[in-house]
């Protein structure tokens, strides 16, 4: 049998000073194109807490108008505080704004201005600093000034407010001075309406460049990467050569691999890229094309409703609530499903979290103030470990969790909720118990699913997307929620968190 000779002893390789120069730049660049990445994503996240903003904005306005609009029919006091209360949304934006551009802003205050504009807390102080890092961009340096437009036309609204106020009070209510106080309202609502959606338009436009020239500086980086790649295979090519045919052959099927990984990378990107602009057109429909027209139907609904009640059959009264009761729900639907969308692209704040103080705050917001004796929900809050997460986003799920447990038990004979920590089948987590209505064990893998409803709409009011957020946050946190049931004798909700 014929013995295989040793392969041939290797030439001694040069110093490789270059190889590890090259190297470096490369991993330089690898840096740079993961970071640029990172931006791309946190710019958009920025621009959609700015567009969702703008609908805040937007719904609170109509919201300021539609009640003056009220007010000046019925002379109520009570419209005109929901007037004032529905203002304080585009003025808490203004007082943003205002604080950023003084020469040197507070952050802290502009993020607490944001809050108060009804902007999600754990979005307010990056807003404030994305208005500083492009506030001389072109896009948004005019989205600043749409929006300081719009902030003019807000004071024009309290004018109006304060001027109705004053006549109403001093019993000097004509016709033609309320006629012309109703044509100044609707002229500025109207340009409100336009000054909204070229915001909107503008802080889009804004995005797509600057996604743009991140997207050239990829393009450009990525062709760097490419020629040092092919450098340094020219280098390890001119090694190669001098070495056995074996050798060769091994480095053409690496440089097939490479090849294939890239093309994998590249084809990641690009769905990347088409996820985050269909998110983003998602997220300026739901704002704009569906929030508008059940603006108008709710506003146009209550008019008849108020404005000729009395000349209104039964069936057309009953007809009108039902509008209003269904319109109201969409509205609290495309919220829960702009939270959802939101949740999905939102970055954890993490830090130590009392959850003991966290949810008897919560618990004290959702007990009901009405009912007496055991037919009051007996809510009981038990000894719980803190915990590391963002505590923003732990909130919302104690919220649906508990508000679950409530609505769930309500129709119980003495509603009882516990709120605890333990021992369960996967070890130490946080409980929520109720002795509520249950449901099949079978149909649990439903339950966390959006729109999933294991009761009728008639039978338990809700729009199915609570728990589907509460199951979204547990797992951006690295943990897992489940539930135990049975029909007619309550559930159990767990959830823990990484280590």
């Amino acid at each position: 049998m014929t013995k295989t000779p040793p392969p041939p002893e290797l030439p001694h390789p040069r110093r490789p000073y270059a190889l590890y120069s090259i190297a470096g730049v490369f991993i330089v660049i690898v840096a740079v194109l993961v970071a640029l990445q990172q931006q791309r994503a946190l710019i958009l996240s920025d621009v959609r807490a700015y567009v969702g903003g703008e609908g805040l904005y937007s719904k609170a306005q109509k919201r300021a108008v539609i009640q003056l609009l009220l007010y000046a029919r019925d002379h109520s006091e009570a419209r005109l505080a929901e007037f004032d209360r529905a203002l304080k949304v585009p003025l808490g934006d203004r007082d943003a704004r205002l604080e950023l551009l003084r020469p040197e802003p507070d952050i802290g205050r502009a993020a607490a201005a944001f809050v108060r504009g009804h902007n999600h807390p754990a979005d307010a102080e990056r807003m404030a600093r994305f208005f500083l890092r492009f506030q001389d961009v072109i896009f948004f340096a005019e989205a600043i000034r749409v929006w300081t437009d719009a902030d003019r036309e807000i004071e024009e609204l309290r004018a109006i407010g304060a001027e109705l106020r004053r006549l109403v009070a001093g019993g000097k209510v004509t016709q033609p001075a309320l006629e012309g106080l109703l044509s100044r309202l609707a002229a500025a609502d109207e340009r409100l309406t336009i000054l909204e959606e070229e915001f909107s338009s503008t802080m889009s436009d804004g995005a797509r460049f600057l996604l743009t020239v991140t997207e050239n500086l990829l393009l450009a980086l990525a062709a760097v990467l490419l020629g040092l790649g092919w450098m340094y295979s020219m280098r390890v090519n001119r090694e190669a050569r001098r070495a056995e045919a074996t050798l060769r052959d091994s480095e053409e099927r690496y440089r097939g691999l490479s090849g294939h990984l890239e093309r994998r990378v590249l084809a990641r990107t690009g769905e990347l890229e088409r996820s985050n602009r269909e998110l983003e057109s998602f997220n300026y429909s739901v704002s704009h094309d569906l929030r508008t027209p059940l603006g108008v139907i709710a506003c146009f609904a209550t008019l008849l409703r108020t404005d000729f009640a009395a000349s209104l059959p039964a069936p057309a009264r009953d007809y009108l609530d039902h509008i209003e009761r269904n319109a109201a729900l969409m509205t609290r639907l495309i919220d829960n499903l702009l939270e959802f969308s939101r949740i999905g692209g939102a970055t954890i704040v993490r830090g130590h979290v009392n959850m003991q103080s966290l949810v008897e705050g919560v618990a004290r917001e959702l007990q009901p103030a009405d009912g007496e004796g055991d037919a009051r929900p007996h809510l009981v809050v038990g000894e719980l470990p803190p915990a590391v997460g963002d505590a923003a986003l732990l909130r919302q799920v104690w919220q649906n969790l508990i508000g679950n447990a409530l609505k769930f038990s309500a129709k119980s004979a003495a509603p009882r909720i516990e709120v605890g920590h333990g021992e369960s089948a996967d070890g130490a987590a946080y409980f929520v118990r109720d002795n509520g209505a249950g449901f099949d064990m079978r149909h649990a893998g439903k339950l966390f699913g959006i729109f999933e409803r294991l009761h009728a709409p008639a039978e338990y009011e809700g729009t199915g997307i609570g728990l589907a957020i509460a199951k979204r946050v547990v797992e951006l946190h690295g943990g897992r929620i489940w539930a135990e049931s049975a029909p007619g004798l309550g559930a159990t909700f767990w959830f823990r968190l990484s280590a």
